[in-house]
């Protein structure tokens, strides 16, 4: 299975960040007429889903250590 790419990654932060589907790919330079489609499509597939899953934890430890 390929990689993520660096534009993919992008777009997923956008969406981890509260941006639409649609935000989120226009942001990271989608097109878009397809933006919506191609975070669809991405989100599906499992390295995206574990990267997603790794933004999270970050953020959650981020959150934790803010709160001390």
């Amino acid at each position: 299975m390929a990689r993520l790419n660096e534009k993919q990654k992008e777009a997923l932060r956008f969406y981890a960040s509260g941006k639409s589907m649609s935000e989120a790919a226009r942001l990271a330079g989608y097109s878009i007429n397809c933006g919506y489609q191609s975070i669809g499509k991405l989100l599906k597939r499992d390295d995206a889903k574990d990267f997603m899953a790794d933004i999270q934890k970050e953020a959650n430890t981020a959150h934790i250590l803010d709160l001390r």
